[in-house]
C-alpha cells in the first residue's frame, strides 16, 4: 500500500540541444525538485544528447502534473522531449 501511492518513474529527456545537457540536467532537476519529486538516479549521455532519470513522485502529484511544469518552466534554450515510464 505504501509504495502503491509514490509510483516510481522512468522520465527520459531526448533531442536536448547540443552541448546543454548539464544545463538541461539542472534546469529539470530544479522543476522535478519544485514539485517534490525524489530523485532516485539520474544518467547524463552527453553523446546521445540525453538524460534518464528515475524518480519517486508525491502522492498528491500526478504524472501529468509533472510532464506540464517540466514543459512550462525549463528554458526553451535547453528543452528536449520527455517519455515516461511509469512502474
Amino acid at each position: 500500500y505504501i509504495f502503491d501511492g509514490h509510483p516510481v518513474c522512468e522520465l527520459e529527456v531526448h533531442e536536448i540541444p547540443k552541448g546543454r545537457v548539464k544545463d538541461a540536467s539542472d534546469s529539470y532537476r530544479a522543476v522535478l525538485a519544485e514539485m517534490n519529486c525524489k530523485l532516485i538516479s539520474e544518467n547524463k549521455q552527453f553523446s546521445k544528447l540525453r538524460i534518464d532519470y528515475v524518480i519517486r513522485m508525491p502522492r498528491a502529484v500526478t504524472q501529468e502534473e509533472v510532464h506540464k511544469a517540466l514543459c512550462e518552466r525549463v528554458p526553451p534554450d535547453v528543452r528536449g522531449e520527455v517519455d515516461w515510464e511509469i512502474e
